[in-house]
Order: C-alpha cells, then structure tokens, then sequence
C-alpha cells in the first residue's frame, strides 16, 4: 500500500468512502467504521460515488467491483484520477479473485482487494496497515 501521503497515526479516525450496491453492507460497515471512530461517507452508485470523493477527500475507499448498473473498475480508475483520491488507499470488495479479476484490479489502480462476505477483522487489519505505526 504505497500511497504515501494519506497515511495516518494508527488508532486515530480517518475518512472512509464506502461504495456498494448493497445496503446491507454498506450499513453494516457503515455502523462498524463510525465504532470505531472513523467519518464515513457511503455511495451506491458511481455519479454520488465522485461527488462524494471530490468534496470529503478520503484517505481509504472500499469500493465493490460489482456495482449495479455500472463497472467499478471504471469508477476506481476515474477516482485514481482525482487530486483528491488520487492517493487515497483503494480496497476493492469481490467475490473473485482468480487472475483475471486481480488483473483488473490491478490496471483499475486498487491497492488490494477484500472477498466477500466481508469480514471485519479483515478490514481492520487493513486500516491498521495502511497507517503509520
């Protein structure tokens, strides 16, 4: 995870975009990340998903690839050219990870991916790799 410049202090909050077109993860992760003190932003499709990357600048984005209506390897390549997220922390969310799904991921600018069903330890895990120690 080489995004240099958003890093944070491990155990302080951070911004958190969460982008899924599912409800049911988006509130459970939602409800699990502002536990644990962090400001979360959630998005369910691409068009909100920007809007929302552009105003609050996340440090972390967990974006599921397969998106309703849409493709979320495009939407992470259109966030990686942000000036906001251009260096955010991207986890992409799939229930695939064979070669040609971590090829995209990869060309799509991820940092690395979560399977789902999602499991929270994973994701905390995560947050704490990306910070400072």
């Amino acid at each position: 995870m080489g995004r240099t410049n958003v890093r944070w202090t491990k155990g302080t909050p951070i911004r958190i975009l969460l982008i899924d077109s599912d409800l049911k993860i988006l509130g459970t992760l939602c409800e699990m990340l502002r536990a644990q003190g962090h400001t979360v932003f959630i998005s369910i499709d691409p068009e909100t998903s920007l809007l929302m990357a552009h105003q609050h600048a996340p440090h972390m984005i967990f974006a599921g690839v397969e998106l309703e209506g849409s493709n979320g390897y495009e939407l992470a390549k259109q966030l990686r050219e942000l000036p906001q997220t251009s260096q955010s922390v991207m986890i992409a969310l799939t229930h695939s990870n064979d070669d040609v799904d971590a090829t995209y991921r990869a060309d799509a600018g991820f940092d690395d991916f979560l399977l789902k069903p999602l499991n929270f330890d994973d994701i905390l895990h995560l947050l704490n790799c990306a910070a400072n120690e």
